[in-house]
């Protein structure tokens, strides 16, 4: 086991529980690269300029901005998720197109790692993946540039999950924030790293949390490029 897939185990481990409690696949520092069900690689591929199945050089060009890098990091944290990330093949698929040449095998042996660890701790199979039951849905609520430059960005995504499979919720939903962190190379955004950490939490009626500081902290996050939430479907 790896150093990188150690960093992704508390995330399983709190609940398989806490896992979908947040926008996306995230450890707490996937360094060497780096999560709803039916997330759409095509929406990704519109962001990034990348065909779904396509290596990182059969890209189409993206925007090499901050937009860009917006855009590109809130479908990719849905992208990683439910099938992308527990199907062996769709999530080849989505790091050939979309993760940085560098970073792409450590990548894979983390994501597959925890895949394998995530489908044993919820009793997921193959049917499960695939029946008009199952959903694994990443919610994206907002958005904040935490570094850019001409090479590099990342991206907090902040937002809250869904897992149902067999009729039942797999897990508590909760709100996380995920950093994407990403690279300019051959004419798109590619995935280095995600990391992911609790929060912040709305404030329910009759709670005992700081709503003022909640409500500091939420404001901290942009609204979604409205062309972002539209594409993402109804998975």
């Amino acid at each position: 086991m790896t150093a990188s897939t150690r960093r992704w185990l508390p995330i399983v481990a709190t609940a398989t529980v806490a896992f979908v409690g947040g926008v996306a696949v995230g450890g707490h520092q996937v360094s060497a690269p780096g999560p709803p069900a039916g997330a759409d690689t095509s929406a990704v591929a519109e962001a990034t300029g990348a065909e779904p199945g396509t290596s990182s050089q059969d890209a189409a060009p993206s925007h090499r901005d901050e937009d860009g890098a917006v855009r590109t990091a809130v479908l990719l944290t849905t992208a990683f998720d439910g099938a992308g990330l527990l199907d062996d093949l769709r999530r080849r698929e989505l790091l050939a197109a979309h993760a940085a040449s560098d970073h792409r095998e450590e990548l894979a042996r983390t994501l597959g790692d925890v895949a394998r660890l995530i489908r044993d701790e919820l009793g997921l199979d193959v049917d499960d993946l695939e029946s008009p039951d199952f959903v694994w849905r990443s919610i994206p609520a907002g958005v904040h540039v935490e570094s850019f430059g001409a090479d590099r960005a990342v991206v907090a995504v902040w937002g809250t999950g869904v897992v149902i499979a067999r009729g039942l919720p797999l897990v508590q939903p909760g709100w996380r924030t995920t950093y994407v962190e990403m690279v300019w190379e051959d004419g798109a955004w590619r995935l280095i790293a995600f990391r992911s950490e609790a929060g912040p939490e709305p404030p329910t009626v009759g709670g005992t949390s700081d709503a003022g500081l909640q409500a500091r902290l939420i404001n901290a996050f942009e609204p979604l490029p409205l062309e972002v939430g539209a594409s993402q479907g109804t998975g």
